[in-house]
């Protein structure tokens, strides 16, 4: 039986200066994996792109982080950072639109991830020198379509005014879970 799917939220609050609170942790997958991958931003950006390549799972999720100006301005990204195995014969990747950084990245997984089918991005909006990211204002979908047909439904999404800041990979021959890290 492979209908093993989890969302575990632990908070974890490292610091309250704005751009670098580290809110929840969310996973999806139930394998342990033998290896790990951190694929983080800098503590002034945030994951705005995805790439993906799989097959019958999904075996490496690669992330590209921007950071963004007190008015909400999105700085032009570097390049991806990939965690996980090196098989899969299908690959795909997307970005957000101008402004706005993944919010929310939606899976399908057992005992390995099997599939992600794509994901949300918000838009970054607040005065005052605060700024939340909001999913409801001028948001876009990631369009990733990548890995098999098993797996229960898994979105690992981040709390209303977060996006997602990192991502953690484990894997063995395909990736066992993925696990993100929300921050303001």
């Amino acid at each position: 039986m492979r209908a093993i799917c989890f969302i575990s939220l632990i908070v974890a609050v490292t610091t309250v200066l704005p751009g670098t609170l580290w809110a929840a942790t969310i996973q999806c997958g139930g394998g342990g994996g033998r290896d790990t991958d951190n694929l983080s931003c800098k503590s002034n950006e945030y994951v705005v792109g995805i790439t993906v390549r799989g097959g019958s799972y999904i075996d490496s999720i690669g992330v590209q982080c921007a950071s963004f100006t007190s008015k909400g301005v999105r700085n032009p990204p570097g390049g991806f950072k990939v965690g996980g195995g090196d098989g899969g014969s299908t690959t795909g990747n997307d970005q957000c639109g101008k402004d706005q950084a993944v919010t929310s990245i939606t899976t399908k997984a057992g005992i390995y991830v099997d599939r992600i089918t794509g994901g949300l991005c918000g838009k970054r909006t607040g005065s005052n020198g605060f700024a939340d990211f909001n999913s409801n204002l001028a948001g876009s979908d990631l369009a990733l379509s990548v890995g098999g047909s098993g797996g229960s439904p898994c979105d690992l999404t981040c709390p209303q005014g977060e996006a997602i800041g990192a991502v953690m990979v484990r894997f063995g021959l395909w990736t066992d879970s993925i696990s993100i890290l929300c921050k303001r």
